[in-house]
């Protein structure tokens, strides 16, 4: 059965509302006709992978987010959610790879410094992981999320004063 966009896009949403409603056993059946059907739009690819990796099938949601990257390797966001999943697997060698190979891609994404910044501190690599939030920092320096992240690795790496420093001047 050939999907118009429109429909693909509308069996979306209602398996996006489906998991959000916990109705976990028909949004992934919903996801899976889709897939069955070797519809591999942006959409469904990270819309199923989120949803298994919201409901703990990492290896599906792994194996849906590379061939995502495969397909539309500009796309970041997908880059950074295999990294997610990779980091707390402990696979920290392999998520710094993934989040490198999208910052050759987009340069200037904040978002894939801040990652970058997640992995290193789950690696106890405190320089780097500062490195990559300061940059993060110096891209968006409104977001207070990034200021939070740097405090709490200066918290981690013993630099309380300037930790508390930081979150003394957060507005």
């Amino acid at each position: 059965m050939e999907y118009e966009t429109s429909e693909i896009t509308q069996y979306i949403q209602i398996a996006k509302e489906k998991h959000k409603e916990g109705n976990l056993n028909q949004a992934n059946e919903i996801y899976k006709k889709l897939i069955n059907q070797k519809i591999y739009t942006y959409e469904l690819l990270i819309s199923y992978g989120i949803f298994n990796r919201d409901i703990n099938n990492l290896k599906i949601a792994k194996n849906l987010f590379i061939l995502a990257i495969k397909r539309y390797p500009s796309k970041i966001q997908t880059y950074i959610l295999l990294a997610e999943i990779l980091r707390n697997e402990n696979n920290i060698s392999d998520a710094l790879k993934v989040l490198h190979a999208a910052k050759k891609i987009e340069k200037f994404n904040a978002d894939i410094y801040y990652n970058l910044s997640i992995t290193y501190r789950a690696f106890k690599s405190f320089r780097d992981a500062i490195l990559s939030v300061d940059f993060a920092i110096k891209l968006q320096p409104k977001n207070q999320i990034y200021k939070i992240l740097k405090a709490d690795i200066l918290t981690e790496s013993f630099q309380n004063e300037e930790a508390k420093e930081l979150l003394t001047n957060l507005k």
